[in-house]
């Protein structure tokens, strides 16, 4: 699959992400995530945007700025 956008790339991972957190939830026999779930969940995601080459970690630092995320090709 190509990846051709930033916002194809968060869905991707954000799907990823919850698939691994519900298979841990029913794994341990739960219908409902716990927060340690959630945070598998974030972990995966953020694994996946990094291995598709985005720089989440330096996103994270200028949070409150305006934009930042990349910007869109036309």
């Amino acid at each position: 699959m190509r990846v051709k956008s930033y916002n194809e790339a968060v869905r991707l991972a954000r799907s990823a992400g919850e698939d691994a957190a519900n298979r841990r939830a029913r794994k341990a026999g739960r219908k409902a995530w716990t927060g340690v779930d959630h945070d598998h969940a974030v972990s995966v995601t953020e694994t996946i945007l990094t291995d598709l080459g985005f720089d989440i970690t330096g996103w994270m630092t200028m949070a409150g700025v305006p934009r930042n995320e990349p910007y869109e090709s036309k």
